[in-house]
């Protein structure tokens, strides 16, 4: 998906639902759709799609960072990956760290480690 997201130079402002640092992407796959049936492109789509989420994350960092400042903001996981949401909100939020790719492809392997650490 980044890559075709890469390929698109179109200005996008997605539609975002945060409060706080609370978020719903319900409706994202309905608008990802919706942009489709009217003939947007799949990269626009693609792009559309990771640009909602990174303005997600940005919305809602923001809102953690109002509460808790100066706290590192750190992104891993792999969605997290992606090129296109990374510089989205870099731009927006400098002090943010992203897990490079190659250590977050794959949540559940985090999670598989930390519950055999806890049985351990």
């Amino acid at each position: 998906a980044s890559q075709l997201a890469e390929s698109c130079t179109d200005k996008i402002r997605p539609k975002v639902s945060v409060k706080g640092t609370r978020c719903s992407l319900s409706g994202l796959e309905n608008q990802c759709n919706k942009l489709l049936d009217q003939g947007k492109s799949r990269e626009y789509v693609c792009r559309y799609c990771l640009l909602a989420i990174g303005e997600t994350l940005f919305k809602m960092a923001s809102a953690a960072l109002e509460e808790y400042p100066g706290t590192p903001v750190v992104f891993a996981g792999g969605v997290m990956s992606s090129s296109v949401i990374a510089q989205y909100v870099k731009e927006r939020l400098p002090q943010a760290y992203f897990v490079p790719g190659r250590f977050s492809s794959d949540n559940a392997i985090g999670v598989s480690i930390m519950a055999a650490r806890s049985f351990l």
